[in-house]
């Protein structure tokens, strides 16, 4: 369940509250008084246009108010069509300055219509907004996404977890506001150890604030040779865990972690891959090589928690692997001309309340409204993670943070990455060379964990642990104790020659 007051996890991390991050603003929700107002606005001079209807339903937001209403007769004809009252909404349009009406001809219940409104006064809907309301708070997981508001003013909120993977489809603006609304609640509200976050691609460039969080692994991989080495990685990293998941009799992510806090080891973190943008042609030309994990990495990724978010300009450039592999669509307006034409029950007034679409896995359409953002909200939650970050590094020694322990005669042990790192050095495997593949791979990869160093470079577990240490004491890798942990820079050039 998300919590918006900060939280500590099991590793250190504390969470931002949401007043860190998103500042209260103003209500725009239009009072009683001016709700009645508008309603015997519409009713009276709609009667006079000939076209009378009853509204009997009023729902306000801050965007804009959604008056149900129900068709009468006019005279001793019969009750009034959608199409009459579409006609005389254009009229009322033009005779109210500071009014943009639009009509949904078709709205749950008998015989009922949709009357959307949106005046001067009204303000985009604020995203600080969604995430206080019942439905949010309410949700079982922390990885709660947000996608916006329904035309009848529903949150629409998914699980990370169910969706698995996502493509996003819109013009680069239009797409980074809802690449942010999806990821800066997720960013919030899960810790370094508990979310990691991969940026990839030839667009990546235009999140390059996100590489600035710890949250994130490595830097931006903008070259497609960069890129399909990260997604060859990552296809690793899945495979890693769907081992670990059949050797534990694991079901699912969270039960493998549950058994992991069990055996008092870190947790696995959820890893989500931002690929920015498959309309690249330089990209397109190398497709062969990183089609195929792509799609593997999308369809599944999600169940051991590595979920991927792709992008596109236009639906055209999406490869049909790509485009079957994923579950969910999220279309902005401006892109979606073929999904606004199929969608009868909305006159074309209705689209300026309209910013975007969800298609699921079934082809169900959902027009939404995306919810107010800015490149400023999401640089407040980026600069609380840089603190706290700081502040482990300050505060916490560099490594696993063991401590040593007393025996029954009163003598000192050694913690256990110590004595490690002493087997290590005794067995002679410590040499230069071979901290410096490890850090090689750790640039190859833009992170490190126990399990690429014991596949590629053969390691023990007990081994691995120690080149990790070593790594961190020497900055190359991010300080504390998680199973992935973020490269930071290279000590020196480690292909050289001695």
């Amino acid at each position: 369940m998300p919590q918006l007051l900060s939280r500590r996890d099991d590793s250190g991390w504390l969470t931002p509250s949401m007043a860190d991050v998103l500042l209260q603003s103003p209500s725009a929700i239009p009072g009683e008084e001016t709700l009645r107002t508008q309603v015997n606005t519409l009713q009276r001079q709609l009667a006079e246009l000939g076209t009378p209807v009853r509204i009997t339903d009023v729902r306000p937001s801050p965007s804009h108010t959604l008056f149900t209403a129900q068709p009468e007769r006019a005279g001793n004809r019969q009750p009034v069509s959608p199409n009459d009252v579409r006609r005389s909404l254009g009229k009322l349009d033009k005779q109210h300055e500071d009014w943009s009406l639009g009509l949904v001809y078709k709205m749950p219940g008998d015989n009922v219509m949709g009357i959307l409104l949106r005046t001067g006064q009204n303000m985009p809907l604020p995203l600080r907004q969604i995430i206080i309301s019942n439905t949010y708070l309410n949700h079982p997981s922390t990885q709660a996404v947000v996608f916006g508001v329904t035309l009848q003013q529903h949150a629409l909120i998914r699980d990370l977890n169910v969706l698995n993977s996502l493509i996003v489809i819109g013009p680069e603006q239009q797409r980074q506001h809802a690449l942010y609304q999806l990821l800066l609640p997720l960013l919030m509200l899960n810790t370094p150890a508990e979310l990691r976050l991969a940026l990839v691609g030839p667009e990546i460039n235009m999140h390059r604030n996100l590489s600035d969080s710890p949250h994130t692994l490595g830097k931006l991989v903008d070259t497609p040779e960069a890129g399909i080495r990260l997604l060859d990685g990552m296809l690793k990293e899945t495979e890693r865990r769907r081992q670990y998941f059949l050797e534990t009799n694991s079901d699912d992510f969270d039960s493998y972690n549950a058994h992991l806090a069990n055996a008092g080891e870190a947790p696995l973190p959820r890893i989500i891959i931002l690929f920015d943008s498959l309309s690249d042609a330089n990209w397109q030309a190398e497709s062969e090589q990183w089609i195929p994990t792509l799609c593997d990495l999308l369809l599944n990724g999600g169940r051991v928690g590595v979920h991927v978010l792709v992008t596109a300009d236009e639906t055209e450039v999406i490869p049909e692997a790509v485009a079957e592999s994923a579950y969910t669509q999220f279309v902005t307006r401006s892109a979606g001309k073929q999904i606004i034409e199929g969608l009868d029950y909305l006159h074309h007034s209705a689209l300026r309340f309209i910013d975007g679409f969800l298609i699921d896995k079934n082809e169900a359409i959902t027009p939404l409204e995306f919810c107010d953002i800015t490149a400023e909200d999401m640089q407040r939650l980026v600069t609380y993670w840089q603190h706290a970050a700081a502040q482990r590094v300050r505060e916490e020694p560099v490594g696993t943070g063991e401590t040593a322990t007393t025996t029954s005669s009163g003598a000192m042990t050694p913690p256990a990455s110590t004595l490690a790192k002493a087997t290590f050095a005794l067995a002679g495997s410590s040499d230069k060379r071979l901290i410096q593949q490890a850090e090689a791979l750790a640039a190859y990869l833009g992170w490190l964990g126990v399990g690429p160093l014991r596949d590629v470079l053969g390691l023990s577990a007990a081994d691995a642990r120690a080149v990790l240490e070593q790594l961190q004491e020497s900055g190359v890798l991010e300080s504390g104790s998680g199973p992935i942990l973020r490269f930071n820079r290279l000590t020196d050039n480690p292909l050289a020659d001695e």
